[in-house]
């Protein structure tokens, strides 16, 4: 019989820096982030690059 496991986690268009500033991102921007790639927000036209970040 095969054991199924599902983890969720809330995602967040905002981050807080240590300094306590709030900064709110796009949701195309997050996504990028997580999957550090280069994502092109159609409606606005920014670019999110995160290639070089580390996973």
């Amino acid at each position: 019989m095969a054991i199924f496991f599902l983890r969720m986690n809330p995602v967040s268009r905002q981050k807080k820096l240590p300094s306590g500033k709030i900064i709110k991102q796009s949701a195309t921007a997050g996504a990028a982030y997580r999957a550090a790639e280069k994502i092109v927000d159609q409606r606005t036209g920014k670019v999110s690059d995160y290639t070089q970040k580390k996973a």
